[in-house]
C-alpha cells in the first residue's frame, strides 16, 4: 500500500469516530519537509556551572486528500551532548538543569478538515492562543509542547473566530521517556525512593477545555475571550479553572505606531481548599517608529491565601525573564514590571528588556533580571540567535536567591 493509501486508511478509520470526513482513494499531493536547530547552552548558577551542545531535526510528512482535508506527521529527533556537564529531565547530576532533553518523538499527528467556515484537527497538534501566555507549544526549547485531542474552529463575521479544544494528554518538553521512574545513576534517586517529580514528567494526564474568541471587527482593536478549565490527573496542584478578557490596540496615523495591551483573568484551583479566585493583570503600552519598538509592562500573577496564579500550559520561558527563575509561580505571586527596547532591520534584530521583580504579597522586592537578543535573519528559513539572561536577586530574599545566568547560541533552519 502506498503512502497515498496508508494515509488515506487513516482517514477512514478516524472518519468513523469523529464523523464522515471526505476521503479519496490515494488521491491528492504528499509533501516531505524537515527542519534542523543547533544550540548551544551555558548556565551558571551562583558557583555552579552547566554546557550543553544539542541538536534537533524534524522531518514533516504532510498530504492532502482534497482541497478541505489532509492528514500530517511530524517527528523530532533531539540530540544531546556533553551529558555530564549538565543536569536534564532523565537524569540529573551535580550540574544545573537544561530543559533541551534527548528523544526520538512524533511531535504532531493529525487529521484536518474544513467545511466553509468551520474547521476540524483530530490527534496531536500544537495549540496556541494569542501570545500563548495560557496555551501555547514553548517552541524555544528542542523539544515542543503539544496537545493529544481535538480541536474545532469557526470563523465569525468578518474576521473574528470562534475555537474551542478538547484535550486529554500534554506531551511535554521533557519527552516520553521521562516517566514516574528515576534512573538509579540519578543524584535524586535515593532522596525520591526512586520517584522522579511528578513537574518533571514527559506526559500528562488531564481533562481539558479550551474555548477561545477572538474579536477582529474594527481597524485598531482586537478583544480575546477565554475560558479553560484544565483537572491534571498526574499533577493535580497544576488543575485549574481560567477566565479571562484582553484587549489589544494598535494604532499609526503617520510614522509613529502606538500600541497598547489591557488584560484581566481570574483563576480558581478545582483541587484546593482555597476557592477564592486569584487575580491576574498585564497592562502594556509602547510605541514603535522606522523599526525601532519601546514598550512598558507590568504583568500581575496574584496570589490568595498561599495559591498562587499558574500558568503551566503557557509558553512560559517567554515571560517573566529568560532565566525561567518564576516558570512555576512562588506562594507569595509575581509583580513583574519590565520594559522592552527592541529593534529590527532586516536581516538583524535586537531586544533588550529589563526586568523587576516584586512579590504580589506584601510588594516585596525579589530581584531584577537583563535579557538580551542578537538576532540575524538572512532569509525566512535561516535563523542565528544568541540569547542571554542575568538574574541578579534582591539580598535578603528566598524566593528567589542565587544569581543565574544563561547564554544560548543556536542556529535554525526551517524552524
Amino acid at each position: 500500500m502506498g503512502l497515498g493509501g496508508i494515509l488515506n486508511y487513516v482517514c477512514k478509520l478516524a472518519a468513523v469516530a469523529v464523523g464522515s470526513l471526505p476521503c479519496l482513494e490515494a488521491a491528492g499531493e504528499t509533501s516531505l519537509d524537515y527542519g534542523l536547530r543547533l544550540r548551544s547552552a551555558n548556565i551558571d548558577v551562583v558557583k555552579n556551572s552547566a554546557e550543553s551542545l544539542s541538536a534537533k531535526v524534524r522531518l514533516t510528512l504532510s498530504h492532502e486528500f482534497t482541497e478541505q482535508s489532509s492528514a500530517l506527521l511530524q517527528v523530532d529527533h533531539i540530540e544531546t551532548f556533553l551529558d555530564n556537564r549538565h543536569s536534564t529531565a532523565l537524569l540529573a547530576n551535580d550540574n544545573p538543569l537544561v530543559l533541551d532533553t534527548p528523544a526520538t518523538e512524533i511531535n504532531q499527528l493529525l487529521l484536518s478538515h474544513q467545511w466553509d467556515e468551520y474547521g476540524l484537527t483530530l490527534g496531536r497538534q500544537v495549540i496556541e492562543f494569542d501570545a500563548e501566555r495560557f496555551v501555547g507549544d514553548i517552541d524555544f526549547w528542542q523539544n515542543d509542547r503539544t496537545f493529544d485531542g481535538i480541536s474545532l474552529n469557526a470563523a465569525l463575521w468578518s474576521g473574528s473566530r470562534l475555537a474551542y479544544a478538547y484535550v486529554y494528554n500534554v506531551n511535554r518538553i521533557f519527552g516520553d521517556d521521562a516517566g514516574s521512574r528515576l534512573d538509579p545513576q540519578d543524584i535524586r534517586f535515593d532522596e525520591l525512593d526512586g520517584r522522579r517529580p511528578a513537574g518533571q514528567w514527559g506526559d500528562h494526564r488531564v481533562d481539558g477545555h479550551f474555548l477561545h474568541l477572538k474579536v477582529k471587527e474594527w481597524d485598531y482593536v482586537e478583544l480575546s475571550g477565554y475560558g479553560f478549565a484544565v483537572h491534571n490527573y498526574d499533577q493535580v496542584a497544576n488543575s485549574n479553572r481560567t477566565l479571562g478578557l484582553r484587549s489589544k490596540f494598535r494604532y499609526k496615523p503617520e510614522l509613529l505606531q502606538y500600541t497598547g495591551i489591557v488584560e484581566l483573568a481570574r483563576q480558581q484551583k478545582q483541587t484546593s481548599d482555597v476557592t477564592a479566585w486569584i487575580p491576574y493583570y498585564l497592562l502594556e503600552a509602547g510605541f514603535e517608529y522606522r523599526g525601532l519598538e519601546l514598550n512598558l509592562r507590568r504583568e500581575y500573577l496574584g496570589q490568595k491565601s498561599g495559591e498562587a496564579f499558574i500558568t503551566p500550559l503557557g509558553s512560559r520561558h517567554e515571560f517573566q525573564g529568560w532565566a525561567d527563575l518564576f516558570n512555576v509561580t512562588p506562594v507569595e505571586g509575581v509583580d513583574d514590571r519590565s520594559i522592552r527596547l527592541n529593534w529590527r532591520q532586516r536581516p538583524w534584530q535586537i531586544d533588550l528588556r529589563l526586568h523587576r521583580f516584586y512579590t504580589t504579597k506584601n510588594t516585596t522586592a525579589i530581584g531584577d533580571e537583563i535579557n538580551l537578543d542578537l538576532i540575524y535573519k538572512p532569509h525566512r528559513k535561516h535563523e542565528v540567535k544568541i540569547r542571554f539572561a542575568d538574574y541578579r536577586p534582591e539580598s535578603g530574599q528566598t524566593i528567589a536567591p542565587d544569581r543565574t545566568k544563561g547564554l544560548f547560541i543556536s542556529y535554525s533552519y526551517n524552524l
